[in-house]
C-alpha cells in the first residue's frame, strides 16, 4: 500500500484506535504520556499530540511542540 493511498483514507488531524470494547476516532489535539523518555521528553510527561503523520516507512509519527517523534514513545489517553 503506497503513502498516497493510506492518506487517503486518513487525516493528520484524527486516530483510530482500537481499545477491548471499541474502535474509536480520537481528533487532534489529544494527550498522549511519555513511555520511553526521548529527546527533551521525560517518562511520564503529558504531552498533546497537534498532528499524526506517517513515514515513507509507513511508521505513525505524532508531531508533539513542532518535533516528530515515533509513536511507540507514547501511551494514548482515551
Amino acid at each position: 500500500m503506497q503513502i498516497q493511498e493510506i492518506n487517503r483514507y486518513c487525516s493528520p488531524y484524527a486516530l483510530l484506535v482500537i481499545t477491548p470494547k471499541k474502535l474509536m476516532r480520537i481528533h487532534c489535539p489529544f494527550e498522549a504520556i511519555v513511555i520511553i523518555p526521548v529527546g527533551l521528553l521525560q517518562l511520564d510527561q503529558v504531552v498533546k499530540v497537534r498532528q499524526v503523520k506517517t513515514t515513507k516507512d509507513k511508521i505513525l509519527v505524532y508531531l508533539i511542540d513542532q518535533k516528530a517523534y515515533y509513536y511507540y514513545h507514547f501511551a494514548i489517553q482515551v
